[in-house]
């Protein structure tokens, strides 16, 4: 193991003797060769290999490549001239100007017909949109990617695209999915030969197994990449990154002495402020703490909170949170681990309602995708129907120059219109028969995504040990569980824009008697709805208020006791929808808890976004919770 760690140490110093022997023989080159295509290459070089060193040597680099290219008219020069520029513009964090340049690179590809730079391009553009935290064009950028990489048979750019999608799904917390595309990206890596895109694979794969908790499973992959790395002759950035992880393995596997010798290699090694590398810098710090080096542990994870607190990772602030915590409790300091803790709450609860959100916008995005669909649809069936018109006069007209033997033939024609016309209204009935089948099918699958998620959620809060944290998903599986409600409602029913209100309750109602039991607690729910529709816009907020407003009074309002009784009421007024739950469990003081979730955290940004009211009434038996809508 200790030869293992000296190898790895020396590769770092390695690679950073061969970037500066290639830049100097680069520069030596470059003093000796005319104004021609070969100098813009040598130029694109030397921005390509100050990247990792200094990002203004590279733009300077890139740009007198970009220059000479354009005074040469080589449109490839200055494709990649400007890739390295706005690589180098990323490494600066100056994504504007990094967006502008690849936009550059873009039109230059599509004037010139290069199908593979763009492929290369949309996928660097993706990158551009994922590091601004807009997740849905990135996404956006690696489909284009993706999809003309595949026409090209260009496997590199393909598994360049899976990998960078996969790295969302990673960022969303949908890990098991992002596995599964790391996977297909390896295969695609293995199948090239590829060896560094293969380390790159392992490393990726690897840290979708610690995400997990699946630390055998993590430590497998990495040591496999490590392995690999050691092996490869090429330049491999990523070591430092995977012997930070093999530390992280071996430390959630209690190898500390092995974690020790990793994390310090590899933060030796890294040479960038990278997450990966704050990250190793707490871990280590819990080992030190571990070690009986107390002071010394607490400094290293004081640092690397520092750093994470304006990274602008949360998942990164909440892993280091963690073990500040763990070090300080072990160090005595409960002060410091109590506010860790509440810090690390806090954290965890901003990350469910940004999956919550995240998966809001992606349902969002899917249903406006067909609906934009279905316009184009109907603005070509009209624009034929218009085309068929004209057509139709155009032929009147002239049969009315001809004679009157052409009347036979006139009459004929017109029966034969009328009979294509008449097949056509028959085809386009069939067309709106169609669009309606697909608005059902879209809630269909809806509805079933839902379900998925329902279950996901209900497996991870079994798993989950944190009682907070175990709460905070089953919330979220009771809210997925109400829209699923109202989906499957709409797949039912023959207008697919406003549900029938009262059956939507009822429905709901049916969905708490038997997920929490309620008959074995001799809890009693009962409801009063007006029979009314309610667009899809106004009853899926109204549809999550009632669950929380159920879910409070199920959980809070009988402790102890072993029977109670809950009303659910919903009028519709000219001006106001009104929503009322009331229960005889044990009063307000019973709901504090419940006015200090995220349950109510979301009912008042409901409140907010459509000027509804909301409030608890203590009564002498039992709590009312009363929320009015306008409409």
């Amino acid at each position: 193991m200790r030869q293992a760690v000296i190898t790895m140490m020396w590769s770092f110093q390695a690679i950073f003797v061969t970037q500066m022997d290639e830049i100097s023989q680069l520069r030596h080159s470059l003093t000796h060769t005319p104004a021609d295509t070969f100098k813009v290459w040598i130029l694109r070089d030397l921005a390509y290999y100050y990247q990792s060193i200094d990002a203004d040597s590279a733009i300077y680099y890139a740009r007198l490549g970009t220059n000479l290219a354009h005074q040469l008219r080589f449109p490839s020069g200055q494709i990649w001239c400007l890739y390295q520029e706005g690589l180098a513009y990323e490494t600066k964090n100056l994504l504007d100007s990094s967006f502008f340049t690849y936009d550059h690179a873009i039109e230059i590809a599509q004037e010139s017909g290069d199908k593979l730079s763009q492929a290369k391009l949309f996928n660097a553009v993706g990158v551009s949109h994922y590091m601004t935290g807009n997740f849905h064009d990135a996404v956006k950028y690696y489909h284009m990617g993706y999809e003309l990489s595949d026409s090209l048979q260009y496997l590199e750019g393909t598994s360049y695209a899976l990998n960078n999608m996969a790295v969302i799904y990673r960022q969303q917390r949908r890990y098991d999915q992002a596995l599964v595309l790391y996977e297909k990206s390896l295969a695609i890596k293995r199948a090239e030969r590829d060896t560094a895109g293969i380390i790159s694979g392992l490393y990726n794969i690897g840290l979708a197994f610690s995400y997990l908790d699946q630390h055998s499973e993590s430590l497998d992959a990495l040591l496999d990449a490590e392995l690999l790395s050691m092996q490869y002759s090429g330049v491999v950035t990523q070591i430092p990154n995977i012997a930070i992880g093999i530390g992280v393995a071996h430390y959630n596997l209690g190898n500390i002495s092995e974690s020790r010798r990793y994390l310090e290699a590899g933060i030796a090694g890294a040479r960038n402020l990278t997450p990966e590398k704050v990250s190793g810098l707490a871990y280590l710090g819990s080992v030190e703490v571990m070690q009986r080096q107390v002071a010394r542990g607490l400094e290293l994870i004081e640092e690397a909170y520092a750093l994470s607190l304006h990274s602008g990772r949360k998942e990164l602030l909440r892993a280091i949170l963690k073990e500040r915590a763990k070090a300080a409790e072990q160090a005595g300091d409960l002060k410091l681990s109590n506010e860790s803790w509440k810090a690390y709450n806090a954290i965890s609860d901003s990350l469910n309602q940004e999956s919550n959100r995240w998966a809001m916008e992606e349902m969002q995005g899917r249903f406006e995708l067909l609906e934009k669909e279905n316009l184009i649809h109907l603005q070509r069936l009209r624009l034929e129907r218009e085309a068929t018109q004209r057509i139709w006069y155009l032929v009147f007209g002239l049969l009315l120059l001809g004679v009157l033997i052409t009347i036979t033939l006139f009459l004929r024609k017109i029966m034969k219109q009328q009979k294509q016309l008449t097949l056509e209204a028959e085809k386009k009935d069939e067309a709106l028969k169609e669009n309606d089948l697909l608005f059902r099918e879209m809630h269909h699958r809806t509805k079933n995504n839902l379900q998925l998620l329902n279950s996901i959620l209900s497996l991870h809060s079994r798993n989950v040990h944190h009682e907070a944290a175990r709460k905070a998903l089953e919330s979220s599986r009771d809210s997925v569980g109400a829209l699923s409600l109202l989906h499957q409602q709409l797949y039912q029913t023959k207008d697919l824009r406003h549900i029938a209100f009262q059956t939507y309750v009822r429905n709901i109602c049916s969905y708490f008697q038997a997920a929490f039991s309620l008959d074995d607690r001799n809890i009693r729910l009962d409801f009063q709805c007006e029979a009314f529709y309610l667009d899809i816009d106004r009853a899926i907020p109204i549809g999550l208020v009632i669950n929380e407003m159920l879910t409070n009074c199920i959980k809070h309002a009988f402790p102890g006791l072993d029977q109670g009784k809950i009303d659910l009421r919903a009028n519709k007024e000219k001006s106001q929808i009104t929503i009322i739950v009331e229960d005889n469990g044990v009063g307000f003081s019973g709901l504090v808890e419940a006015h200090l979730g995220t349950g109510k955290k979301l009912i008042q940004l409901f409140c907010d976004k459509f000027e509804a009211d909301f409030e608890f009434i203590d009564k002498p038996e039992g709590t009312m919770a009363k929320f009015c809508i306008p409409i």
